[in-house]
């Protein structure tokens, strides 16, 4: 059953590496690891956690939750492939199957909560029931985003997101950690624990409801408010877990994991109030709550079932003392340098900087990402060998995959300081190399690979309207430096992603930014990255305009030539029907910087 989760990861992790030109690229990473990895694992570990505080198995037993996953898996894989292909017809199809399993899963639950007998947990199973519940209905919000336009689609994207991120997802993590955390630490409950988590389920329920509620009814101040009550929910269940790491604090990969992940959660929670207090309309919050994905998707959610799962194989996977000490400590393996890479590596990603900069720490994210998933293959091939294998001390000096692979690693890189000393050297020369070495910064961009810069600097405005691109090309002489000042003038968020990486980034309604294209070389594609949006014809191209041998121009449209302009010179391109509403170029001197703007009317 994991091996499906591992799968999803694997999916992710590929479309992350390769995200240029890939259709959706952004929305696929999401849902992969959300629908996908994430939605997995709930099935898996809520179910389970289920049956071991109702002391009792669910109706169907291992059977059905296994038809249970495979319907799960087919209906998120057909739904990502209706989104890439943009049919809504696939898309509807797999979004029932997914739905109806979450319908299924939670009745199941509801079930068995009727029918087993009180235990002092057994009510944590209603986070499960209550988050299956969302499941579905964020579902159909997402199914009717496809279709919705301006506010509405603004209004509605909030709602699906509140459902499918604080209630499926938020809602089991919070009812896993009350029983599991515990478990982690080794440490027994305080009696009278379980008061501040029922609270705290009240009021998640309650500000789920109303976030959901005002978003799709269109009022932001009932959404603001039930966002607080769902951080006050959040921090009251928080309480005896805080406790519980004060009266023992452990150093495991898993326990640390879980709690970067709630640090980050808490952290984007008070983001999304703040976004929803201050925005200027629900277009904004859109934009905003989207540029949040990235801290909940790799903060919160993947590191929660990193560490999860770095805890729970070993003890599923058994094998006897020995061997659960030797799993457990290629589980731990490298822990430090694992967190401090993705921690760090995040928050550097997250701020505004050279986009080789952001690049270079998201592959470094990535890379400690994955690290976890392959250490925990390794476990499995040592929990099924026949003979008890590597014990904590053995594991520690030579077998423990890492960056010199098999080879042995130096003593003093595997204590925790060591490992934090490596991490951040890491850091510190992704930040040195991104810096020193961005495209921008050195006027040629990989759009401009092995072509010599002419000095030409042209800038083009190009408008978002009517899931339109105004001008949809733009020809620009080979060696040339683009620059596109992108607005957003219609009622609808988009964006314009290049198969370079370059961005936009999400624009509301009347925004503006400036994507630094680099020196062009080559054809390059663009894209509005919002699901959905390049299927309904949002494309964007640059065609290069190459010199022949008698010196006029091959590719694209004719140029009227290079006329000098004090040193420097503009490079003039004529208008054609839908292609130039209004272009600017800036004239350029190679001595002197720009001189100004030549306006030209299409």
């Amino acid at each position: 059953m994991n091996a499906l989760v591992l799968g999803w990861l694997v999916a992710a992790a590929l479309v992350a590496v390769v995200h240029s030109g890939v259709p959706e690229a952004r929305w696929l990473v999401v849902h992969a690891l959300l629908l996908g990895a994430v939605s997995t694992a709930i099935l898996i570990w809520s179910a389970h956690f289920a049956e071991a505080v109702r002391r009792r198995a669910l109706r169907g037993g291992h059977r059905d939750q296994a038809v249970r996953l495979v319907v799960h898996t087919v209906g998120a894989t057909t739904t990502v492939l209706g989104t890439v292909v943009g049919s809504l017809a696939v898309v509807v199809a797999g979004a029932v199957l997914v739905g109806l399993v979450a319908v299924w899963h939670g009745v199941v639950l509801w079930d068995q909560s009727r029918r087993a007998l009180t235990s002092m947990l057994g009510w944590t199973t209603w986070f499960f029931v209550v988050a299956a519940a969302s499941l579905p209905v964020g579902i159909a919000l997402g199914v009717l985003l496809g279709r919705a336009s301006g506010e509405a689609h603004s209004r509605l994207y909030v709602a699906h997101v509140a459902s499918m991120v604080l209630g499926w997802v938020g809602l089991t993590v919070v009812g896993t950690l009350v029983t599991l955390w515990p478990t982690m630490l080794r440490v027994r409950m305080q009696p009278g624990g379980a008061r501040p988590a029922r609270q705290g389920f009240v009021a998640l329920v309650l500000g789920l409801v109303l976030v959901v509620t005002g978003a799709v009814v269109g009022l932001r101040w009932l959404a603001a408010v039930g966002l607080g009550v769902y951080l006050a929910g959040l921090v009251r269940s928080a309480v005896p877990l805080v406790d519980e790491a004060r009266r023992r604090r452990s150093g495991s990969f898993a326990t640390r994991s879980v709690a970067a992940a709630s640090l980050w959660w808490c952290g984007s929670v008070l983001a999304w109030l703040v976004v929803l207090v201050f925005a200027a309309g629900w277009p904004e919050v859109e934009v905003r709550v989207g540029g949040l994905l990235a801290p909940v998707v790799v903060g919160f959610a993947l590191q929660v079932l990193l560490g999860a799962s770095s805890y729970l194989v070993p003890m599923i996977l058994g094998g006897g003392p020995a061997v659960v000490r030797g799993t457990n400590a290629v589980a731990d393996s490298w822990g430090t340098m694992r967190l401090v890479l993705v921690n760090g590596g995040l928050a550097l990603s997250l701020l505004p900087g050279p986009r080789l900069l952001v690049v270079a720490a998201s592959a470094v994210v990535v890379a400690a990402l994955v690290w976890t998933p392959v250490l925990l293959v390794r476990v499995a091939v040592l929990a099924r060998r026949p003979r008890p294998q590597p014990t904590a001390s053995v594991v520690t000096t030579s077998s423990l995959p890492g960056p010199g692979g098999a080879a042995r690693v130096p003593p003093r890189l595997m204590g925790q300081r060591g490992q934090a000393l490596a991490a951040g050297a890491v850091l510190t020369l992704v930040v040195v190399v991104g810096i020193a070495a961005d495209p921008e910064r050195l006027g040629a961009g990989a759009a401009g690979a092995g072509v010599p810069p002419t000095g030409a600097v042209i800038e083009v405005a190009v408008e978002l309207r009517d899931m339109r691109f105004e001008p949809s090309s733009v020809d620009v002489r080979a060696g040339a430096e683009l620059v596109l000042v992108v607005t957003n003038t219609d009622d609808s968020v988009h964006d314009l992603v290049l198969e370079t990486g370059a961005s936009s980034g999400r624009l509301a309604p009347q925004e503006s930014a400036r994507v630094e294209v680099g020196v062009v070389g080559d054809d390059l594609s663009g894209w509005c990255s919002v699901a959905g949006h390049r299927q309904m014809g949002m494309v964007f191209d640059v065609r290069v305009v190459r010199a022949d041998s008698s010196g006029g121009a091959t590719g694209g449209a004719q140029t009227l030539g290079l006329q000098p302009a004090q040193g420097g010179f503009v490079e003039l391109v004529p208008a054609e029907a839908g292609h130039y509403p209004f272009v600017s170029h800036r004239m350029v001197d190679a001595e002197r910087g720009a001189h100004g703007i030549l306006e030209v009317a299409g």
